[in-house]
């Protein structure tokens, strides 16, 4: 339990009395029993109950005569004797409270008043013949009181023992915890936010706590020790300290507090909800002790649980004595079913309950949230009684209330507050309205008339001010009294509702403004419409039992409808709510609750039942039982309701294999979230859904559930799908019928027929029509080609397979012209293998063979697929085979002889593996398959006229092309095209125009054949082919079977609508070379020239590598005629090197359109080298070292890269340039001072080094240092202070200059201005003016001089601009083109030319990447006039969070590269290969001089300087173009490097050379060109 900074909150409420609390026995001054060691000198305080050792005491500590314990039996109140003291001492007093923990250990403790400085002891005794051991010695707190009272709660051999004080001067509770069974103790202290005396401490078991102290009110504590709240002073007076908590019941928590003063002195039980104490209302209080004033107002409480359930509540007063009373709790048998009880409240608690019958009714205030009894016993009185806890508030002011048999009987509320108060009358006449505006105003006559029947049994209300209607009726009467009014004040009587005499006796609830329920009592409830008398709806005793008499009808928020009755019946004493839900599915019962073992019957079985609606979604319901009580239930409103569009799905009848599917749609009609939680089906083989779940639906959101019935026998299938939601439980009946649509004919299968096996040896079928036999290959046994009887499949004979061989196989596939030629292949599956043709003129025949080649021949596997096409001498065989890219195509030639004479070119490999059917009869057509790709319709110049859509029409792995001729001379044109893996035969009329346009148009029949594969056939071998004598589709599944269905289920089909004709501007779209990371886009449109609507079902990017996007979505639609044109993009992101190639498909209803889309990724950011902040310790460590490097840049005079890190120190890194490599550091010694010593750097171009520190805030300093050199010491150059500039300093930080002039620019984050320096000495530096920025922080974390008179600036969150050393904003780059970034770099590349190239560089600290771009305006004010974005960023790799978005980037002339920081991650080198600088990386060779001048004669220069490190110059002069070598030997003559090796022209020239990468020495460098030659030395210090 924790106690923290908890507010105190003070809530009124009112109390009410009589509860049951008996004296047991007291000891006390005023009766003269008080104990001979009890004083009434202030000297005993605190006491308490524990059981120890079996034995129920009481302990009492009293400082009259010493230190004593004396030990009472809590039975009977008798003395026993004392605890021995010895020991005992220290302290303000070394006694002052005791208690004891469950186990039956005793703890007391003293009283310090300043435990600072004066311990608090805490003393053990385990058992009461023991002397007393210390526990607890402790020192602490800020001179706390602790001692006036202690509380222990929990055990001490299981270690839960707490022991916990209340500080009597101080807003702090100090408690101690053991761990090793009481040995030693642990302190913690816990605020809670207000200080008393006397403070006490109870625990409740949820490890919350009550507190009390004098001067406050008893307030609850949490078990997190959050305040739940502050009992009202009305309940509890503030006099009052001492707490104990007693017991729960039904979620009501029972406090006993000791309340001191005259006339008081006695407990306080007081009740409340543990999570709203300011609804606490008074239980009880046990007799007051006083006699002798207790001007310290000490005493304490204590309790004992009894095995009845009560429990025994012990009460000391100081200078009056003690006293113990039982307290009998709530004992009622409550069940419920979705309820929970709230408060329970009977005739202990109300008076105004007994058994006479005279409270009989009830209403509900909504605006004060109070219940409103109507009572006659002990007056004519209307209690008001708190509805969240059950306390009595007070009455209304009865003045005036008179006549009728009883002058009240029923109450009622508006939603205004307003009261109407309604008598009895039982012959009707003298029937009487009082109303009340208010709970505190004084009643007004509303109504007063004369009826026919006994009225005022039964009252109702709607509405309120001028809109309200009362109804009334009475036992036995025929008709409902209606009561309106035109001014909310007077009310007459409307013509009344005609009901049947009785029906409205035992309530009356309006349901809308039109109409009422009204309840019998005897089982029926009816809905009548009050303007027409119509009875609505009636609901029997079928369901409502007989003696449920009272009724409310609620409409709750979410839309759920609700009936409330209940029960008081007389004889069985049970008193019974029950609530029905009211649906479309009809009424049915939701939730009930009963009280058992009442005090009272109910003669007359009344009663009445009212509701609150709460926040949470709860009802809370109360129900009051005649004389006997009132019980409050929460209950769960029913979730919202849900709309179910069909409650019946009819599929009719559908084809087995073939599928149906009907949607229907659930809606949430109500205010809350419905949860869809699961479906089910109790046939889950036919019928399956979509719905995966749970789903959550929003007030008004609809979802659609698709259904599919798949038939697997023929017949009716009939189910219930079951749906499962938060707002109950709904079916749907699911209606189908299965037919058949492929009658088997004959079957033979695979394992009972030895001729097809599982070897995968039978793979081809074929139909001869002139014989009507099926002839079918088969390798099991030998080589045969087996004869079948096309209408009983019964097996004839074979062919003469005479000199059939060779080959992979010798035979593979089969094919019959229509002639009843028949021809036979081979396979030739690789290289060297032979590929042969056989043909027999007749199934009598003896076979030829035609065609003897070899795979080589055509490069090509051949004999998986054949087909012919003609008759006689015009023959034509087509055959290719797995993996081909070709279909050879054989025929007879002139010398009359098969010859190999066209091959036709696949649209994709293997395209024919499988099935291959020519259409017409030269063979201009074809229809081709293959595993894995989609069935073709093309001419035999390899022109694809048709793709088919494989998410339409499955791709299977074989196709035969059927021409069926039909009564009347048409022909219907169909393709079965076979699944081999999964069996089974899909049928596709084709009905479009013979030629090109075959398929144009088509459908799928429903169904397929039957799919009855048993066993594996891995190469999805099989075939099928169209027997013409039988009509009948003949079917070879490989390893599986042999199968004829009957073809007469076709039925023709309908036209259909008029075709769309989609026309592209594009077949292609070709990006070229494009940037890795970087974009391109384009464009392309499609015009529909047809007819009809041209709708795009499907669009895909196939062969899809992530680099390809497209705008368009499916379910568009095109209009005819050319009047809508589609725009469709697409863009192309390479994400790596090399081409990419896709195609955009687009599924239509006019076919499918293929766009090629062609690309190429090049590597825009070459990587040189990367440090990997992860494994560089300098650089960053996770939760060690983090935001430490934020700066680098580069040295053009050495070539190294510089970069700070405060890792360890003040440090700067030095780099090599090429490589990456640390090469060591800058001297950076007694560099200090501000928030960060260091943190920014910049190099010079003459290498003159700059850093700064960072000045952060106020007081801080802000000091530059300038280091000549990378082997230079520092020296400080400017030393200010945050207050110097007004702003924070540091963040960003550039410099410029060369030879002691030296300009530098500082600014920081939240700066408005950049502060300037400056020096022409190169030692003093001087402030310049300010560079007013446009807004706080827009250089925070980028400033980049040009000259000094222009610079850049970036912050994070603003965009980049350049700006005029007068704060003129020159440009600012919009950052919807280009990134925001956070920082900027400027930088210029020398052409070889001698001209420039201007850039910036924008790099993203929180992301990484770097974005460059060209500058191409006029340097000066023009310089960002006109920009080249370079096409792609370099690469993001953040891995670790820079919150700060700090980064930096420098450009390294020696490599051509850019060199970037990011915070946290690393540092990354990238080759500038977007532009040509005009050196090598190690040697800068420039003109100098006049360019125009040409030296008289060669002249090589001495070195300078000399001695150097490492870079120096070497001047040259060439009176005449020629090829020129430089190159430097070691003393040794061995070559080290070529300076420059080639042709340079005329004129003066310099070679700048970096020796970084050589050691220490003396050196010769030696020049040619032509016949000349000259050397000189070179001396290299490092």
């Amino acid at each position: 339990m924790k106690f923290k900074n908890v507010l105190l909150l003070v809530l009124a409420m009112v109390s009410f009395s009589f509860a049951q609390v008996d004296s047991l026995w007291e000891r006390t001054a005023e009766d003269g029993t008080l104990p001979s060691w009890f004083d009434t000198g202030h000297l005993t305080r605190g006491f308490a109950y524990g059981n120890v050792g079996g034995n129920d005491r009481l302990y009492v500590v009293s400082r009259n005569g010493g230190n004593n314990v004396y030990i009472m039996d809590a039975l009977t109140g008798a003395d026993v004797g004392s605890l021995s003291t010895v020991g005992v001492s220290g302290g303000t007093y070394h006694i002052s409270d005791i208690d004891v923990s469950d186990d039956g250990v005793i703890f007391m403790c003293n009283l310090t008043t300043n435990s600072s400085t004066s311990a608090l002891k805490v003393y053990r005794w385990d058992s009461e013949s023991e002397d007393p051991v210390v526990a607890i010695d402790w020192t602490g707190g800020t001179s706390f009181r602790l001692g006036d009272k202690m509380s222990v709660s929990g055990s001490v051999s299981d270690n839960s023992a707490y022991i916990n004080f209340a500080a009597s001067n101080a807003d702090t509770l100090v408690g101690f915890s053991t761990a090793d069974n009481g040995t030693n103790w642990e302190a913690a202290l816990w605020y809670v936010g207000m200080t008393g005396g006397s403070a006490d401490a109870s625990m409740t078991p949820d490890g919350g706590a009550w507190y009390n102290a004098t001067g406050i009110n008893p307030v609850r504590f949490s078990t997190e020790g959050d305040l739940n709240g502050v009992v009202p002073g009305s309940v509890v007076p503030t006099g009052s300290n001492a707490i104990q908590y007693l017991e729960d019941v039904n979620g009501m928590e029972y406090v006993a507090t000791f309340n001191y003063g005259t006339g008081n002195e006695k407990a306080i039980i007081l009740r409340a909800p543990a999570d709203s104490p300011e609804s606490a209302s008074s239980y009880g209080v046990t007799p007051s002790l006083y006699l002798n004033s207790n001007g310290n107002g000490t005493g304490d409480v204590a309790m004992m649980h009894n095995a009845d359930g009560t429990a025994t509540v012990f009460v000391l007063s100081t200078n009056n004595g003690i006293g113990a009373y039982q307290v009998a709790f709530p004992t009622e048998a409550m069940e419920a079913n979705n309820m929970e009880s709230v408060w329970w409240a009977d005739v202990t608690n109300y008076d105004f309950f007994n058994n006479d019958n005279n409270t009989r009714g009830m209403g509900y205030n909504p605006v004060t949230d109070h219940l409103l009894v109507a009572s006659r016993t002990g007056g004519t009185l209307v209690h008001i009684i708190d509805a969240s806890s059950g306390g009595n508030v007070g009455t209304l002011d009865m003045t005036g209330v008179t006549g009728g048999t009883f002058p009240i009987n029923k109450v009622v509320a508006d939603d205004n507050g307003v009261i109407y108060v309604a008598n009895l009358t039982v012959g009707g006449s003298g029937y009487k309205v009082y109303r009340w505006a208010d709970e505190s105003a004084v009643p007004t006559l509303a109504f007063e008339g004369d009826f026919t029947n006994r009225t005022g049994d039964a009252m109702g209300i709607s509405g309120s001010g001028t809109e309200t209607v009362l109804y009334a009726s009475g036992a036995n009467s025929p008709e409902v009294v209606v009561l309106r009014t035109v001014d909310g004040l007077n009310y007459t009587a409307s013509t009344p509702v005609t009901v049947g005499a009785g029906k409205a006796n035992g309530g009356i609830s309006a349901v809308e403004d039109t109409s009422i329920a009204i309840n019998s009592g005897w089982g029926e409830i009816y809905h009548i419409d009050v303007m027409t008398d119509t009875y609505l709806d009636t609901v029997g005793g079928d369901l409502i039992p007989s003696y449920f008499g009272n009724i409310r009808y609620l409409k709750a928020p979410n839309g759920a409808e609700l009936l409330m009755t209940n029960t008081n019946h007389q004889d069985t004493h049970r008193r019974e709510i029950e609530v029905y839900r009211i649906s479309d599915a009809g009424i049915e019962l939701y939730a009930s609750a009963e009280i058992g073992g009442l005090e009272y019957g109910n003669g007359n079985v009344t009663g009445d039942i009212w509701y609150r609606l709460n926040d949470d979604n709860t009802v809370t319901i109360f129900q009051m039982a005649s004389n006997n009580g009132i019980a409050a239930w929460n209950m769960e409103l029913p979730p919202t309701e849900a709309y179910i569009s069909d409650y019946a799905l009819d599929f009719g009848d559908v084809a087995i294999n073939a599928n149906a599917s009907l949607t229907f749609q659930i809606g949430n009609v109500g205010t809350t979230d419905l949860v869809i939680n699961s479906m089910s089906v109790d046939d889950a083989v036919d019928y399956t859904f979509d719905f995966e779940g749970p789903d959550t639906l929003a007030a008004n959101d609809t979802i659609s559930v698709t259904v599919t019935f798949s038939p697997m026998f023929e017949g009716v299938s009939d189910a219930n799908l079951d749906i499962s939601t938060s707002a109950g439980d709904y079916g749907i009946q699911l209606f189908g019928s299965g037919y058949t649509l492929w009658p088997p004919e004959w079957r033979h299968v695979a394992d009972t027929t030895t001729w097809i096996g599982q070897g995968d040896l039978v793979r081809g079928v074929a139909f001869n029509r002139t014989t009507g036999h099926i002839l079918v290959p088969s390798r099991v046994g030998g080589s045969f080609v087996h004869i079948l009887d096309g209408e009983t499949g019964a097996m004839l004979d074979s062919l003469d397979m005479t000199g059939v061989e060779g080959g992979t196989y010798h035979m593979n596939m089969v094919a019959v012209a229509d002639d009843g030629q028949i021809f036979l292949c081979n396979l030739a599956a690789w290289g060297g293998q032979i590929f042969r043709l056989y043909h027999w003129t007749d199934e009598q025949a003896a076979p030829t063979r035609i065609i003897d080649a070899n795979y080589d021949d055509f490069a090509a596997r051949l004999g998986d697929a054949m087909g012919v096409s003609g008759t006689g001498d015009n023959v034509k065989v087509f055959v290719s085979g797995s993996g081909a890219t070709k279909i050879v195509q054989f025929e007879l030639t002139e010398a009359d002889t098969f010859a190999a004479t066209a091959e036709i070119l696949l649209p994709v490999a293997g395209a024919a593996r499988f099935g291959l059917s020519p259409v017409d009869e030269d063979g201009t057509y074809l229809f081709i398959n293959g595993a894995g790709t989609a069935p073709y319709y093309l001419k035999n110049d390899g022109t694809v006229l048709h793709e088919f859509d494989t998410a339409v029409i499955p791709s299977g792995t074989s196709i035969e092309y059927i021409n069926m001729p039909v009564v009347g001379g048409d022909t219907r044109h169909f393709v079965g095209i076979l699944n081999g893996w999964a069996t089974g035969t899909y049928v596709v009329e084709l009905l479009g125009t013979p030629g090109d346009g075959l398929c144009d148009s088509y459908e799928m029949a429903a169904a397929p054949t039957d799919m009855y594969a048993d066993f594996a056939n891995g190469n999805a071998a099989g075939q099928v082919t169209y027997n013409t004598w039988t009509n009948s589709l003949v079917e070879l599944v490989t390893n599986n079977g042999l199968s004829s269905y009957s073809f007469s289920v076709i039925e023709p089909l309908a036209v259909t609508d008029a075709p769309a004709m989609p026309v592209l501007s594009a077949n292609a779209i070709d990006f070229g070379e494009i940037a890795i990371n970087g974009s391109a886009y384009d464009e392309f449109t499609i015009v529909n020239t047809g007819e009809g609507a041209l709708w795009i079902t499907d669009v895909a990017i196939e062969v899809y590598d992530g680099a390809f996007e497209t705008t368009l979505e499916s379910g568009v639609m095109i209009g005819a005629n050319g009047v809508d044109t589609l725009v469709v993009g697409v863009s192309y992101a390479p994400f790596q090197e090399g081409a990419s190639a896709a195609n955009l498909v687009l599924t239509t209803n006019a076919g499918t359109l293929t766009i090629a889309l062609s690309g190429s990724g090049y590597e825009l950011w070459p990587l040189n080298w990367a440090i990997d902040a992860n494994e560089t310790p300098w650089f960053y460590q996770v939760g060690v070292f983090q935001d430490m490097v934020r700066s680098l840049d580069f040295n053009t005079t050495t070539g190294h890269v510089l970069s700070v890190s405060r890792v360890g120190g003040n440090l700067i890194y030095i780099l090599d340039g090429l490589t990456g490599d640390s090469l060591g550091q800058v001297n950076s010694e007694g560099i200090n001072g501000g928030t960060y010593h260091i943190n920014r750097v910049a190099v010079t171009e003459d290498g003159t080094i700059f850093v700064c520190g960072l000045a952060a805030w106020g007081g801080q300093q802000f000091r530059v240092y300038q280091i000549d050199g990378e082997a230079a010491a520092p020296v400080m150059i400017v030393d200010g202070n945050y207050d110097d500039y007004g702003v924070r300093v540091g963040d960003s930080f550039d410099a410029i200059g060369s030879d002691g002039n030296y300009t530098i620019f500082a600014s920081g984050s939240g700066a408005d201005k950049i502060i300037t320096f400056s020096t022409t000495d190169g030692e003093t530096y001087t402030r310049g003016a300010d560079i007013a920025l446009p807004e706080a922080s827009a250089a925070a974390l980028g400033l980049n001089a040009v000259n000094a008179d222009y610079v850049f600036a970036n912050g994070a969150g603003v965009p980049p601009r350049y700006i005029k050393s007068d704060g003129t904003v020159l440009y600012e780059f919009d950052t919807a083109v280009i990134s925001s970034g956070t920082a900027i770099t400027y930088f210029a590349v020398n052409l070889e030319d001698g001209g420039q190239r201007h850039f910036a560089g924008i790099t993203n600290g929180w992301s990484s990447g770097t974005e460059v771009i060209e500058l191409l305006g006029t340097s000066g004010d023009g310089l960002c006039d006109e920009l080249d974005l370079i096409p792609a960023p370099t690469e993001n790799y953040a891995m670790n969070a820079n919150l700060n978005a700090t980064c930096q980037l420098a450009y390294d002339s020696h490599n051509n590269a850019i060199v970037e920081l990011i915070t946290n991650n690393g540092i990354t080198s990238y080759s500038m290969d977007i532009v040509e600088p005009n050196a090598i990386p190690d040697t800068v060779v420039v003109s100098i001089g006049d360019p125009l001048a040409i030296p008289a004669s060669y002249a090589l220069g001495q070195n300078y300087p000399n001695p150097f490190n490492p870079m120096t110059n070497i001047d040259f002069a060439l009176p005449e173009a020629n090829d020129v070598r430089l190159v430097l030997y070691n003393v040794l003559g061995q070559e080290v490097a070529t300076i420059h090796d080639g042709f340079m022209p005329a004129g003066y020239h310099n070679f700048s050379f970096n020796a970084s990468e050589l050691s220490s020495g003396v050196y010769l460098y030696r020049v040619e060109a032509g016949s000349f030659s000259d050397v000189h030395k070179m001396i290299l210090l490092k």
